[in-house]
């Protein structure tokens, strides 16, 4: 074999080496896009997730808050409403311990001591 014959194999390889390379290249731009275009989509599906997430949030926030603000208006009512009865009731128990207590007319206790 001649040099020149060398020379041509050589030729050859370098070219079937160049368009190797830019089929690889082409190949990794179209994957590029694809990827790049896929994460845009992912990023859009999670900012509407996202947002979803936080109205959800916002929405129990403001359900606990108006719960708790009707479990206080309730405490409070029943507070109102009970403590006059449980007044009442405290009250009627003093008396009645007083009056079963008196013995007689001389305003003595019977308890002894």
């Amino acid at each position: 074999m001649t040099t020149n014959t060398w020379l041509a194999i050589i030729a050859v390889a370098a070219v079937i080496q160049l368009a190797l390379l830019i089929a690889v290249l082409v190949a990794a731009s179209r994957f590029y896009r694809q990827a790049t275009s896929t994460l845009q989509e992912v990023k859009a599906d999670v900012r509407d997730a996202l947002e979803r997430v936080r109205r959800a949030d916002d929405a129990v926030r403001d359900v606990m808050k108006r719960a708790g603000t009707a479990a206080g208006h309730v405490v409070t009512l029943t507070q109102r409403r009970v403590w006059p009865v449980l007044g009442l009731m405290s009250a009627i128990r003093a008396g009645a311990s007083v009056l079963l207590h008196r013995s007689g007319r001389d305003g003595r206790s019977r308890r002894t001591g």
